[in-house]
């Protein structure tokens, strides 16, 4: 035979121990569950919470993007970062492909 959770009467009211805090609160400081005898939850609304919040996934910080790879791949082409890139594109597409681009 199960044993029934230790409950007291207070003000016509029942209240049940909460298993993880050990403190008395009524039937509403719970949860309902169907499974249990007295149809609420073993630990009390606050020590849910608080056990439900520890238990979630942290969200990740989006990565900080810099500049850098973008300079590098720049560099890479032949570009001069003291100077305006894109005059320097329109240049070397007139040298290239005889295409101007200065409209």
């Amino acid at each position: 035979m199960a044993r029934l959770r230790p409950h007291k009467i207070v003000d016509d009211l029942m209240h049940f121990e909460c298993k993880r805090c050990n403190k008395w609160y009524p039937m509403e400081g719970y949860h309902y569950n169907r499974n249990s005898h007295y149809g609420i939850a073993s630990y009390c609304k606050q020590c849910m919470y608080e056990s439900n919040s520890m238990n979630k996934p942290k969200k990740e910080q989006a990565p900080s993007y810099t500049s850098e790879p973008v300079n590098n791949m720049f560099k890479n082409l032949g570009y001069d970062l003291k100077e305006d890139i894109h005059e320097q594109f329109k240049q070397k597409m007139f040298e290239k492909y005889g295409v101007d681009l200065s409209e």
